[in-house]
């Protein structure tokens, strides 16, 4: 009698193990303070995200990671992060950022990246199904297509990047800043009516505080001497400039000075050096009174923020290759 063959067991296959929660997006409190910063500042880099999220608003340190010791084990993978405090590292901060807008924010279709410099931090923006979330009606805003808006380099800052730091400087109490509530520039333009044909936008504040508690600010000259000490008051409203190249006088005279004081009771400028000194000057010759001098305080963006100039902070100059490619 032939032998029959014998019949194999069938070979099921296993399902793929996989979280409870694939497949879903559950929202944390890092998305509901994350989403409306990026929303309000339009464009923000992943260093200042990571700096927002801080407890304490605080910068981030540059010291090199220490490699671990291979003989020691090392913590996993996977897993809750809850209780681990929210790394100060430049590289871990970038890394647990990543982890969240790409890993998070993007399957949801809330946010976009894209990294225009190799090597250098990301940048990351609100969609419009980002925007509905959040409760926003403001219009989609692409990424910049030109190179130069994102270099922040010896050669070129970037100024949105410097008004999103500023921004995160002042709330965590930067330059004697009391507790305020912050209104972006995009705010302001959204609720400013469209000039009519020929006329242009009013000069528009990067940002403006409104005062919540007391607080005052000294006055400096020149050489950092204190002038005066003005008080702060809740309701109060400080406009805030970002000046890197220096405007020319005429338009600090007829434009910009009457239509900041018009409408904010102080105006706060972070200025880089050559920009500081027209503005120290133009304040003595367009400002006629004390009082109207009083209104204006004029700081030193390096000293304030001197983690800008960071270099590892920084990114290669426009000449280099542009990665405008690498976009989600």
């Amino acid at each position: 009698m032939p032998r029959r063959r014998a019949v194999p067991e069938p070979q099921w296959e296993q399902p793929e193990k996989r979280r409870s929660d694939f497949g879903t997006y559950k929202t944390t409190p890092k998305d509901w303070t994350g989403w409306p910063f990026v929303a309000e500042q339009r464009f923000v880099r992943y260093d200042t995200l990571a700096a927002w999220w801080d407890p304490e608003h605080l910068p981030a340190t540059f010291e090199p990671c220490t490699k671990r010791d291979p003989n020691t084990p090392g913590p996993g993978r996977g897993g809750k992060r809850t209780g681990l405090p929210w790394p100060r590292n430049f590289d871990k901060r970038l890394a647990a950022v990543t982890r969240i807008v790409e890993e998070h924010w993007v399957p949801m279709g809330t946010a976009e990246w894209v990294q225009p410099f190799g090597k250098s931090p990301k940048w990351v923006r609100l969609t419009e199904a980002g925007l509905h979330l959040i409760g926003l009606d403001w219009p989609e805003t692409p990424f910049p297509d030109t190179l130069k808006y994102y270099e922040h380099s010896d050669d070129l800052r970037c100024h949105d990047h410097c008004i999103n730091e500023v921004r995160v400087y002042l709330a965590r109490g930067g330059a004697n800043a009391p507790q305020h509530t912050w209104t972006s520039e995009r705010a302001i333009l959204n609720r400013t009516p469209q000039p009519a044909p020929g006329q242009k936008l009013p000069h528009l504040a990067d940002g403006y505080l409104t005062i919540e508690k007391p607080g005052s600010w000294d006055i400096l000259d020149l050489d950092d001497n204190v002038l005066a000490s003005m008080p702060l008051l809740p309701g109060q409203k400080i406009a805030i400039e970002i000046e890197l190249n220096h405007k020319s006088y005429p338009r600090l005279e007829k434009e910009v000075f009457p239509q900041l004081f018009q409408h904010y009771d102080y105006v706060w400028y972070f200025a880089e050096a050559d920009a500081r000194r027209v503005l120290v000057n133009a304040r003595q010759r367009f400002l006629r009174t004390d009082e109207q001098r009083s209104r204006l305080r004029i700081m030193k963006l390096p000293e304030h923020l001197p983690w800008l100039y960071e270099k590892r902070a920084m990114t290669p100059t426009s000449s280099g290759k542009p990665n405008l490619d690498e976009t989600w």
